[in-house]
């Protein structure tokens, strides 16, 4: 539940990430040639194999993807930060 006027913070990866270009120039070929894992839903979409614990489905979002999420669903007075953790 959110507090009307209150401040929604919230974090995610993005996809367009220097260090993740390799990953997905790779994906985008397996796409392409209609060879990727059959589990995966759409362009973009993870499955993260862990040890002895279940694996993770993840979706890393592009920047105008979050942007139009946040817009569609009434979130006012928004902004992006970059942050560079690492």
């Amino acid at each position: 539940m959110l507090k009307a006027g209150g401040l929604f913070i919230f974090t995610t990866h993005d996809r367009n990430h220097p260090e993740h270009k390799r990953l997905w120039s790779s994906e985008l070929n397996v796409w392409s040639q209609n060879m990727q894992d059959q589990r995966l839903h759409e362009f973009g979409d993870l499955i993260i194999q862990r040890k002895s614990k279940r694996n993770l489905s993840a979706h890393p979002k592009l920047k105008k993807e979050i942007m139009d999420l946040v817009s569609k669903i009434g979130f006012e007075n928004f902004y992006l930060q970059k942050i560079d953790l690492i």
